[in-house]
C-alpha cells in the first residue's frame, strides 16, 4: 500500500523460533525488490539490511527456542534498534541488543513484504527461512523500547496504529493470512506452510 511503500521509518516486530539457525542467511521479513530493507538471520545473528548497509546482535539464535524480535529504523537520525529477546523461562544469556547509527543510500521499499523471504533486484525469491513465525507487525513509525515492551508482554497498552498485524490464526483453514490491523493487507500462503502448530503462547495441550 502507499502507506508501507510510502514510509521513511518503520518497526518490524514479531515472535520466532527458527529449527535450522546455522544455516547462512534466512530472511525473516523483507520489503523492497533487493533495494529495499529485510530483517534476516545471518550466521544465526539477527541482521537488518537496508540496502548494503548491515547490523547485527551478536548473539546467535538456538534451534527450537522462541524469540521476541524487532528492527526499528529512524530515517532522520539514522538509528537503527534491533532485539532478540528470548520467551520467558528460557536459559539466561541468551537476549541481545545493538543500537546504531547507519548511513544507509536511498531506500527504494515499494513492492510487496514478504515473510520468509525475500525478492532480489532480478524477481528471484531467495533467503528462506526455516523455523516458525507468530504474531508479525509492520509499523510505519519507529516504536519506543516502552511500546516494544508492551507487544512482547501482551500488555493492554501495547501500540494498535500497526500499518499490518497477520494473525496465522484467523481463516486456518484457507491460503490467506488475515491483517487484523483493519488495513486490508491481508496476506497470501505460498508453498503450503505449515499451520495450526504450537506457538510461544500455546502447547497445543487441549486438544491431547
Amino acid at each position: 500500500s502507499a502507506s508501507m511503500d510510502d514510509a521513511r521509518d518503520f518497526t518490524l516486530q514479531m515472535w520466532i523460533c527458527p529449527t535450522l539457525p546455522d544455516k547462512a542467511v534466512q530472511t525473516i521479513i523483507s520489503k523492497g525488490n533487493g533495494d529495499g530493507y529485510a530483517l534476516r538471520l545471518e550466521e544465526g545473528r539477527l541482521t537488518l539490511r537496508l540496502g548494503s548497509v548491515a547490523v547485527s546482535v551478536d548473539q546467535t539464535v538456538r534451534a527450537n527456542q522462541w524469540y521476541f524480535v524487532s528492527a526499528v529504523y529512524d530515517s532522520d537520525s539514522g538509528r537503527v534498534r534491533l532485539a532478540l529477546e528470548a520467551s520467558r523461562g528460557a536459559t539466561s544469556g541468551l537476549d541481545d541488543r545493538v543500537e546504531e547509527a547507519v548511513t544507509a543510500e536511498q531506500l527504494s521499499s515499494a513492492g510487496d513484504v514478504l515473510i520468509a523471504a525475500e525478492v532480489t533486484a532480478d524477481g528471484q525469491v531467495v533467503n528462506h527461512y526455516n523455523g516458525k513465525v507468530d504474531a508479525p507487525k509492520f509499523f510505519t513509525r519507529a516504536l519506543s523500547d516502552e511500546e516494544l515492551a508492551a507487544l512482547r508482554d501482551d500488555d493492554a497498552a501495547a501500540p494498535t496504529d500497526a500499518a499490518a498485524s497477520w494473525d496465522f490464526s484467523q481463516g486456518i483453514n484457507t491460503w490467506s493470512v488475515v491483517d487484523a490491523s483493519g488495513n486490508g493487507h491481508d496476506a497470501e500462503l505460498v508453498n503450503k506452510p505449515t499451520r495450526g502448530v504450537t506457538g510461544r503462547n500455546w502447547t497445543g495441550q487441549e486438544l491431547a
